[in-house]
């Protein structure tokens, strides 16, 4: 089950984000925070949304919405190891892209670290395709691609 998120699964969301983000394997840029989290849900324009398995958060992805723009971007995106290769990503991405052309959103674009071919190819499953190279983004000699997809109804 997907849905969205509200101030009340900050804990949540803080708890998860640090155990899938909180190894040596991750960049610190890759964590996002109690404070920007309870930004998000209550300030940003931005949306983030919660998935439940057996009524269990296990994966949450929050994207930023600018104002008059018709292309939504990725924020984080993040799947307990326990419920990866269940087809919950697939889930999730359907239920969101829904949801982002409810809202208006023609294209959808993430930046992806280059160095995770396993989100590469989720994403190039679903339709992503890369659009952009873009070296020393999330950090120094930690190089990023940018994934894009147009959205269509159906």
């Amino acid at each position: 089950m997907c849905r969205l998120a509200t101030l009340d699964d900050l804990d949540t969301l803080c708890e998860l984000d640090e155990v899938v983000f909180g190894g040596p394997e991750h960049s610190h840029v890759d964590r996002t925070g109690r404070r920007q989290f309870r930004y998000q849900l209550t300030k940003a324009h931005a949306e983030v949304y919660l998935a439940e398995l057996d009524g269990d958060v296990v994966g949450f992805a929050t994207v930023l919405m600018r104002e008059g723009s018709t292309v939504l971007r990725g924020y984080s995106i993040a799947i307990a190891s326990n419920a990866r290769n269940m087809g919950l990503a697939t889930e999730f991405f359907a239920w969101a892209e829904r949801r982002w052309i409810e809202l208006g959103f023609d294209r959808a674009s993430f930046e992806v670290h280059a160095n995770n071919p396993g989100a590469q190819r989720l994403y190039s499953r679903m339709g992503y395709v890369i659009t952009e190279q873009m070296p020393d983004y999330f950090d120094p000699e930690d190089d990023g691609v940018r994934m894009v997809k147009r959205l269509v109804s159906g």
